[in-house]
């Protein structure tokens, strides 16, 4: 997973091809680090990815969660997988996280 600082408060980062059990304990230490650091706007793209679990899934609604009650925001861009798209779909996360 890569990282771009745009300013002070803005990150985008720039997720693997798969957000599973595997690395998203690695994921939510990453945002939150980001968070720690100041950061209240984080962008995921997904451009690479192809592949999310429920793990990858309830650690995106955590960090939502997380950012929201510190008057932050949590942005996923670039969904390009059918297959990540329909679980977005199916779990409507299109209510929670702006994605776009």
């Amino acid at each position: 997973m890569t990282v771009k600082i745009i300013n002070s408060s803005e990150a985008v980062v720039y997720l693997e091809q798969k957000l599973i059990v595997t690395n998203s304990s690695e994921f939510k230490e990453k945002i939150q680090s980001l968070f720690a650091e100041g950061y209240r706007e984080i962008t995921l793209d997904f451009s690479f990815s192809r592949w999310i679990d429920a793990s990858g899934l309830g650690k995106i609604c955590l960090l939502q969660k997380e950012l929201k009650e510190n008057q932050g925001e949590l942005r996923i861009v670039n969904v390009n997988s059918s297959y990540i798209h329909n679980i977005f779909n199916i779990v409507q996360l299109h209510k929670v996280i702006t994605i776009e």
